[in-house]
């Protein structure tokens, strides 16, 4: 009897264990073995040492960087962080102007370490503000563009899970997360080909400097920059609570109001004298080079060679004229 009953409570334990694991395989691995929802559709073309997946436009899968810098998920992209005297904040305009060879060239050559921490979904200065707290934010400067998405008071959807602050929204961070060591290695190296691996548009970014990688995968036309804005003119009580919340972000990472930069990012909505008023009224450092015939992909975000050309003139500008202010990192 005994011996039956003992038998009977191991086939009991190892048909739990069959049911368990078969679930976890259904929940978790047909996504990926089907290539529907979660990261399955999204690209591997860039991962890498350095690079990880951001964001992936397929239903299932969505945002990752929010997530990723708001729970500490990279270390090493922390690290590089914590690390930088300089950061660009913002959303993917300045993203697409500064992910350039000649930003890290420039910033290499005179041994500056910089960071772009823009995101996807036009994202606001509120969350800039949000990420000012949690992180370990000591940059000596930071630059923000005068870009009418930046601020304004909308929430993105990423920005209002996180502030939900429910465990699900950890939880479903972490999950994305950990599929990606297995995207790689399955569609990033094995089965490249392979039916069930995506191609969904998808955005990489470099845990080094914060670059987006991987921008050209777009296949976007370019067309010359409009000459004259289409956005509507920012006006004075506008320009005063943008002002405001510039001078906010700045208390909160404790830099001096001439070592934050003000910029207009040329596209063809932002007024080109809107960063300009913004730091005339902070006491903010003012750089917008201009640089004949730029072109963009959409009218809000600069082309390859655009960016190339533009980032090139502001970086050595911003060196220049925040040097006493770069010179204090440690």
């Amino acid at each position: 009897k005994r011996r039956t009953h003992s038998a009977g409570r191991r086939y009991l334990t190892i048909l739990a264990f069959v049911f368990f694991s078969a679930g976890f395989i259904v929940y978790f691995g047909k996504p990926i073995l089907l290539g529907t929802g979660k990261i399955a559709g999204c690209r591997a073309n860039h991962y890498s040492d350095d690079s990880y997946l951001a964001y992936c436009a397929s239903k299932g899968y969505g945002d990752y960087e929010h997530g990723a810098f708001y729970f500490d998920m990279e270390p090493a992209a922390r690290d590089a962080l914590r690390r930088a005297a300089v950061v660009f904040l913002g959303n993917s305009i300045p993203q697409f102007a500064f992910s350039t060879t000649s930003t890290a060239e420039i910033f290499r050559t005179n041994g500056v370490r910089y960071y772009l921490l823009g995101f996807a979904y036009f994202e606001t200065v509120d969350f800039a503000q949000m990420l000012a707290r949690r992180l370990p934010l000591r940059p000596r400067v930071a630059v923000l563009n005068a870009d009418k998405y930046f601020w304004s008071q909308k929430v993105s959807a990423p920005s209002a899970a996180l502030q939900a602050n429910l465990l699900s929204t950890r939880f479903d961070y972490a999950e994305k997360a950990m599929w990606q060591s297995i995207h790689a290695r399955i569609c990033g190296s094995l089965l490249a080909n392979a039916r069930f691996c995506g191609q969904t548009l998808s955005i990489f970014r470099s845990r080094g400097n914060g670059a987006w990688v991987g921008l050209s995968d777009w296949g976007l036309p370019s067309r010359p920059l409009a000459q004259s804005p289409s956005g509507h003119a920012i006006t004075e009580t506008e320009n005063l609570q943008r002002a405001e919340r510039a001078s906010r972000l700045a208390a909160a990472l404790q830099i001096p109001a001439h070592c934050l930069v003000i910029t207009t990012i040329p596209n063809d909505e932002t007024e080109k004298d809107a960063g300009m008023r913004l730091a005339t009224l902070t006491g903010a450092t003012y750089i917008a080079p201009a640089i004949e015939k730029l072109a963009t992909l959409d009218g809000i975000h600069l082309d390859a060679l655009s960016a190339e050309s533009w980032s090139r003139a502001f970086v050595r500008e911003l060196l220049e004229k925040t040097a006493g202010c770069v010179s204090s990192h440690p």
